[in-house]
């Protein structure tokens, strides 16, 4: 019995220091974990430090390229506004000399046409085209770039009209000057090539009235680009340099 009792306090001394041994390394693994724990808090606190200031940086850049978009795009805007501020100015200056020369043709062969039903026999017809019809064509070619198709379009169907009126008108000039004359002395007129002139001008007309209308339109139109509301580099408003159309 006295063998037994010790026996039984070592099973328990050594199941308790097997207990305690356990304890110990369980202790150790906590602490392994919360100083394994604390590392990671650490490490996490310096990367949030380090991605707070990323953040802060992009938005810096962000908000850098988004000033700097702004001012390209409103100076891109501005360009824009010159050029059209340009074309416009550019346009308020050759559009009257078009009109000018569209004004003399149309009167011309609208006195031409007067004058021979006046007087078949006069000797005195006012001539159709000539330089006007010449500076015209030169205009067309010259200032392009400048003139917006429809109304291009309308001012190379008038020049194509007065230069079909004009073959018709060097035809009664030319045999005004070398037909010979009748037994009564009068003047031989070629009948047909006047009553084409005749016919010629009522489309001449309708085309020049057209043309007036547009181009006084298109510059009415044009001068807005100058008033303070649209164009706040540009003061006051442009006149308009068209006239009405006359009879």
């Amino acid at each position: 019995m006295a063998v037994e009792v010790p026996a039984a306090l070592i099973v328990a001394v050594v199941g308790l220091i097997a207990s305690l041994t356990t304890l110990l390394l369980g202790l150790r693994s906590i602490r392994v974990e919360k100083e394994k724990l604390q590392t990671d808090r650490e490490r996490l606190r310096i990367d949030t430090q380090h991605l707070g200031a990323v953040i802060a940086n992009l938005e810096a850049e962000t908000k850098k390229m988004l000033v700097e978009a702004d001012q390209t795009r409103r100076a891109l805007l501005d360009v824009e506004a010159q050029k059209a501020l340009s074309l416009a100015d550019r346009r308020r200056d050759v559009y009257p000399e078009l009109l000018e020369l569209v004004y003399r043709l149309r009167n011309g062969l609208r006195d031409c046409v007067e004058s021979l039903q006046r007087d078949p026999n006069s000797s005195m017809i006012p001539e159709v085209g000539g330089e006007s019809l010449y500076h015209l064509t030169e205009n067309l070619y010259q200032y392009r770039a400048f003139i917006d198709e429809e109304t291009f379009t309308m001012l190379h169907q008038y020049k194509r009209r007065l230069q079909d009126a004009r073959v018709i008108y060097d035809r009664v000039w030319f045999l005004d000057h070398t037909a010979p004359r009748d037994s009564d002395g009068q003047r031989y007129r070629n009948r047909e090539a006047i009553d084409q002139l005749e016919r010629a001008f009522p489309e001449v007309d309708e085309l020049y009235r057209e043309i007036t209308k547009r181009v006084r339109d298109n510059m009415e139109s044009k001068m807005q680009l100058h008033s303070p509301e649209t164009a706040d580099s540009t003061r006051g408003q442009s006149e308009d340099g068209t006239s009405q159309a006359v009879e």
